[in-house]
């Protein structure tokens, strides 16, 4: 039952993240590109730092929402 519920947290987290590819930095670089920010700046590297805590953000509110759902099955 443990690894059921591992492997399908696994898939969920693929599925939040789009199934990007395993490297996020590509799309990071390319959200601070559209929002004007120049690369090589501080400004450009906090965007990149923002891009990637936004991020883990959602990927943390997602599996969240999934712990919830899997202990209101339980109940």
């Amino acid at each position: 039952m443990a690894r059921k519920s591992i492997a399908l947290t696994l898939v969920a987290c693929c599925l939040a993240a789009g199934c990007s590819a395993l490297d996020p930095m590509p799309t990071y670089r390319q959200k601070c590109d559209e929002l004007g920010f120049q690369r090589g700046t501080d400004a450009y590297s906090n965007c990149l730092l923002e891009q990637e805590k936004m991020d883990n953000e959602n990927s943390q509110r997602f599996l969240d929402r999934m712990k919830m759902e899997e202990l209101k099955k339980k109940k």
